[in-house]
């Protein structure tokens, strides 16, 4: 069964970076809810964004297609896009299936990525 995502947006500090953390399912049903979801809730000064996917317990190939554009668009506004999941995360295969150059940046945790960008 199909879990509807949630969404939770939190600023770290006075940096500006931002924890967005989803819940649920990811899937082309709901893609396009997510992903406008956290472009309008992510603020347009941050310069890294980190993606909690720990609570993710499917991601289907839309959903890490929505992944790429958020990295591309990050970068393009000279951020950065920051993944957060556990090493054993089903989910986590697709990621790595679909970007075998390691584009995109993946952690075991937030508090991983987040103690990863203060060093």
């Amino acid at each position: 069964m199909i879990t509807p995502p949630r969404v939770r947006i939190e600023r770290v500090g006075s940096a500006k970076t931002v924890t967005a953390t989803l819940y649920g399912d990811l899937d082309l049903a709901n893609r396009h809810d997510v992903e406008q979801a956290l472009r309008e809730s992510v603020p347009a000064d941050v310069a890294t964004l980190v993606l909690d996917l720990t609570h993710v317990g499917f991601l289907d190939s839309s959903a890490v297609q929505m992944l790429f554009e958020l990295h591309r668009d990050m970068e393009r506004a000279r951020g950065q896009l920051v993944l957060a999941m556990s090493p054993d995360a089903l989910a986590r295969r697709s990621i790595e299936l679909s970007d075998p150059s390691g584009l995109l940046l993946l952690y075991p945790s937030s508090e991983s990525a987040l103690a990863s960008l203060r060093a």
